[in-house]
């Protein structure tokens, strides 16, 4: 059973030790892969909430709302799996943005991260591309490079559907816990994916969560009468930004933490009972060879137990 760190906690050899492994990756052009993936949300359907190029929010109901947080575990543990055949000491480090510095709420970039250097990934051209973009010529849905760009830090905007602004700002501890506290996994998934309601008292309440954290990363700027996203805010090319993974592994933990609380509450809520058929299978990822991961053995995969594929170093959030 392998631990996954906080990524300001990990040492000077699991440093670099991950970065040679994202990087062999990145080169090899296994990368592009899970970006194309990634990409390929109407075939996987595996967004509840989405936020259009164009500055539009989709919104959808069914299948898709439930299967957020278990299909990005199973896609966790693929990229995990290519790492640890490059290196077995690499796990996924998480981005652990309750860490709040000063009035801003910013956390830092670690140096290290912010100075990786990643080549060879090639995303598929969408319509609705900024023409400041790489894949603006590719919108025939050619591949093209994807060029890792970041405009960090708070900012504001208004999506079109939605009549109030949106602060882009990390989520606080208070939020994380306020979100713990919920008892039914549509209420948990639907404020940790961040779905927009009529107003905006919920965004308040809970913060922006996952949606917080690639908007925060990305950020946009607006050119023209059209945003430029940068690649976290880019769900087409998102997944080449190494903090996708450790973004998404905070999500996974917050899951994992509500998961056990769940458990330990007597709820049967922690099964995902909404999803049913060959949606509780993850698609594409295999557990073995011929048969999908889906959403019980996925479960079944996080815990201290030796059987286990991994676990986190701390699920402590700040008081």
């Amino acid at each position: 059973m392998k631990q996954r760190k906080n990524l300001n906690a990990m040492s000077d050899a699991e440093i670099k030790a991950f970065v040679n492994a994202y990087s062999k990756l990145a080169a090899s052009g296994g990368l592009s892969w899970f970006v194309q993936v990634h990409s390929a949300m109407a075939r996987h359907r595996m967004h509840g909430t989405m936020i259009h190029l164009d500055g539009s929010l989709g919104i959808h109901k069914g299948a898709p709302r439930f299967r957020f947080l278990p299909w990005h575990r199973a896609f966790l543990i693929a990229l995990e799996q290519k790492l640890q055949a490059i290196d077995p000491s690499v796990t996924v480090p998480y981005w652990d943005w309750q860490t709040v510095i000063g009035e801003k709420r910013m956390q830092p970039i670690p140096r290290w991260l912010a100075d990786m250097k990643i080549t060879n990934v090639q995303a598929r051209g969408v319509v609705g591309l900024h023409p400041l973009s790489p894949g603006f010529k590719h919108q025939d849905g050619s591949l093209y490079d994807v060029e890792i760009v970041r405009f960090p830090g708070p900012w504001t905007f208004i999506a079109k559907g939605i009549d109030y602004p949106i602060d882009v700002k990390l989520s606080t501890p208070k939020q994380i816990r306020r979100t713990l506290k919920l008892k039914k996994f549509v209420s948990f998934t639907d404020r940790l994916e961040m779905r927009p309601t009529g107003n905006v008292t919920a965004l308040r309440r809970y913060g922006l969560m996952h949606a917080g954290g690639h908007l925060f990363v990305g950020g946009a700027r607006i050119v023209g009468d059209q945003p430029f996203f940068g690649t976290m805010s880019n769900l087409f090319e998102t997944a080449a930004d190494p903090i996708f993974w450790m973004h998404h592994a905070q999500v996974d933990r917050i899951w994992e933490a509500w998961i056990r609380q769940s458990k330990a509450d007597g709820s049967s809520q922690w099964s995902i009972p909404a999803l049913a058929g060959s949606d509780r299978n993850m698609d594409p990822f295999s557990k073995t060879p011929g048969a999908l991961w889906d959403v019980d053995a996925l479960i079944d995969a996080v815990g201290p137990a030796a059987a286990r594929l991994y676990d986190y170093d701390s699920y402590a959030f700040q008081a």
